[in-house]
């Protein structure tokens, strides 16, 4: 009586090393690609000084979406990887796509915790006091798209 032992060769690494080079080949960009949406979004981003009845100061909701991912990369990677190897470099960007799209409309929901806080005229003409939250059109604009 024999006893059969299979192995099973998991070795990942050169499935992975084929998805990195594919991956040098494409990006993924995260950020407000409408037109009208693009303005807004470059005036909060950087603040406009001859805005009229008054300047705009910077919220930089973008930089600030750089900053939470900074500290959320091992995470962040660590899924992608995970994403990279059950599917292709396309679908593992379009996930990370997505993660950092949820990062940035978080941010700019949860502006009144780090932006300049709106003039008071700015409150009485909104009927609220969120930064950066004027229709939702900017918030429903923000996307990604892989290329």
């Amino acid at each position: 009586m024999g006893i059969t032992i299979k192995v099973r060769d998991r070795n990942n690494v050169p499935k992975f090393k084929r998805m990195l080079k594919q991956a040098e080949k494409n990006k993924v960009q995260v950020g407000v690609f409408t037109p009208a949406s693009a303005e807004k979004a470059y005036a909060a981003e950087y603040g406009d000084p001859s805005n009229q009845p008054g300047p705009i100061p910077a919220r930089p909701f973008m930089r600030e979406t750089a900053n939470k991912l900074g500290g959320s990369k091992k995470g962040a990677l660590a899924k992608t990887q995970n994403v990279l190897m059950t599917n292709d470099v396309k679908d593992a960007l379009a996930f990370m796509g997505e993660a950092i799209t949820d990062i940035m409309r978080n941010v700019i929901y949860t502006a009144s915790t780090w932006a300049a806080p709106l003039a008071e005229y700015t409150v009485k003409k909104k009927g609220h006091s969120r930064p950066l939250v004027d229709s939702e059109d900017m918030v429903r604009d923000v996307t990604y798209k892989v290329v």
